[in-house]
């Protein structure tokens, strides 16, 4: 087994041996097996009577339109070898740098934005002299209202407010008058607020009224 595997190996060689070209050390491994071995040395012959057969033959050299038509499809295979320069391409911006101009002005405005708060569009505020300031954080003094026209005499003989008491004092009374006629031109408002002083001026005995009238202005 161990003879059969050596053979092999050595075999492999055998082809290069005749001419020498194999390393100086695989040459003398060579030639210490040929010594032992008649199978590798049978081997070694059959390959030298073929080299020899060979070498024997007459040679033919080939003629010029055997080179001539190598040439021709030797240069058709080394021109279909070579490869095609690729197409010229133009200048192209990355698609990742696409957005860098925008992003570049949005950082610029965010940072101007920053720095100067105050809007381009809308002009400065007038600055306000002292006096002017002066005059605004004084209060302003309220306005006091007209006082209120007084009222006819011929309009109304007795003003009576919202509660039902008259606004005229005791001197409007006269003690000279008809009751009834005086009554007659009173409106019925008038009329409850006369008869209420009449009343009161019964209880307090200053008059009676058979002698009331009403003094018209």
């Amino acid at each position: 087994m161990t003879m059969k595997w050596r053979c092999a190996l050595i075999q492999r060689w055998l082809p290069a041996y005749p001419d020498g070209d194999l390393p100086s050390f695989w040459q003398a491994v060579v030639r210490s097996h040929l010594e032992k071995c008649p199978a590798c040395r049978e081997e070694l012959a059959g390959l030298e009577a073929v080299v020899s057969s060979i070498k024997a033959a007459p040679r033919h050299e080939p003629d010029q339109a055997f080179w001539d038509n190598f040439n021709r499809e030797l240069h058709l295979k080394l021109a279909q070898s070579v490869p095609e320069p690729p197409p010229a391409r133009g200048f192209r911006i990355p698609y990742y740098l696409l957005g860098a101009p925008a992003l570049a002005g949005l950082l610029l405005w965010l940072a101007f934005g920053y720095l100067n708060p105050e809007r381009p569009g809308m002009p400065p505020q007038p600055q306000l002299s002292q006096e002017q300031k002066a005059l605004e954080q004084t209060p302003a003094i309220p306005r006091l209202a007209a006082p209120a026209p007084a009222p006819e005499k011929s309009e109304a003989v007795v003003m009576v407010s919202q509660n039902g008491q008259d606004l005229h004092g005791d001197d409007d009374l006269d003690m000279d008058g008809d009751l009834d006629s005086t009554l007659a031109g009173m409106t019925e408002t008038e009329r409850e607020a006369f008869l209420k002083k009449v009343r009161q001026h019964e209880k307090d005995g200053s008059c009676t009224r058979e002698s009331l009238i009403v003094s018209w202005a």
